[in-house]
């Protein structure tokens, strides 16, 4: 599958082995994951590089990891990868643990961080497994390892040893005893979001009628109706409960709306709205979204073109005004409602 620079695709995988598999970006990735409850296990299946981004994610500090390195040899995972893997000196000492499987020769070398997340499994060989646990111990560089032999002293949690369980029942296609699943929520859960944002529906087709409205009759009190339907999507009360992505696209749809008021009535006042509502997607975009320059460069060139319509453009202003014109038509980056003269 390919995918654009930093996006990224996720399998979800169920006890009875039947897959998923949906493409994210990396907003809403961490959105999904941020908003998954406590009886949920996340496994990452041979994500080395993915393992590590996630493992230093502030937003994700909390959560319980497992990683499964398949298709790894104890060297490479354990003696080339650990820094991708979050087994530094910053997270402290490495715990590691034996685990022998039911498949006749195999084992699993277990390790964490001393912050207990997350916990990595290197299926293998038993003798390679415990030669690697060896050659680990007897390390003398940064990271320092222990090997114990207690389950006690190597799961610090009821929920770290039902996610491991979990993820060996799935690599071993054994189904998931009634002990590893989910307890069925008392009531209902409700789905809050899904709610949220069929309240805000009809507000958003409020905006998208007026905003044809206008595009037929384009008019003072015509954009006035539009202004007010754009305005009433920002102040939804469900606005602030509907998922990120929803959140950034009815910005810019609002953005786009407005704009059009720029365009057809030049509308000075409009435009600085429409840099305000510009600037709060800058801020609401995650610092890693592969979004964010492209609405840097739109919430620079909106900024510029109101200083020059006010008088406040000074001109090498001017002149950057015009450069960053020239770029985003060639990037394909554009002001909310197309590139034409405000």
């Amino acid at each position: 599958m390919w995918l654009d620079e930093g996006d990224t695709a996720l399998w979800f995988i169920s006890p009875w082995q039947d897959q998923r598999a949906c493409h994210l970006s990396p907003a809403w990735l961490h959105e999904w994951l941020g908003e998954l409850d406590d009886d949920t296990t996340l496994c990452m299946r041979d994500g080395g590089d993915l393992a590590g981004v996630l493992t230093g994610d502030r937003r994700l500090a909390a959560r319980r990891r497992v990683v499964l390195l398949q298709h790894r040899t104890p060297h490479r995972a354990l003696l080339v990868e650990l820094p991708v893997l979050g087994l530094d000196e910053a997270r402290g000492p490495v715990t590691m643990m034996l685990a022998h499987s039911e498949l006749d020769g195999v084992a699993y070398l277990m390790l964490r961080p001393e912050s207990s997340s997350p916990v990595l499994i290197v299926p293998t060989a038993r003798v390679t497994a415990e030669r690697a646990a060896r050659a680990l111990v007897e390390r003398r560089h940064e990271v320092r390892f222990r090997l114990v032999t207690d389950p006690e002293d190597f799961y610090t949690s009821p929920g770290m040893l039902r996610d491991v369980m979990r993820v060996l029942h799935n690599f071993e296609a054994r189904p998931w005893p009634d002990t590893l699943r989910p307890a069925p929520p008392a009531t209902p859960r409700e789905p809050a979001r899904r709610r949220a944002e069929a309240d805000l529906d009809p507000v958003v087709a409020r905006m998208e009628k007026a905003e044809k409205a206008f595009a037929r009759s384009p008019t003072a009190e015509r954009f006035a109706e539009l202004s007010a339907a754009a305005e009433g999507v920002l102040a939804a009360p469900s606005f602030a409960r509907v998922s990120l992505g929803w959140r950034i696209r009815l910005r810019q749809d609002v953005a786009g709306a407005l704009y059009a008021g720029v365009v057809q009535l030049h509308d000075h006042h409009v435009l600085r709205r429409v840099v305000e509502i510009q600037a709060e997607l800058v801020a609401l975009l995650p610092e890693d979204s592969p979004e964010r320059p492209a609405q840097q460069r739109t919430l620079a060139l909106l900024s510029l073109s109101l200083r020059r319509v006010t008088g406040a453009a000074s001109p090498e202003e001017l002149l950057l005004e015009a450069l960053l014109t020239a770029s985003a038509t060639g990037a394909g980056t554009r002001k909310p409602s197309g590139p034409g003269p405000v």
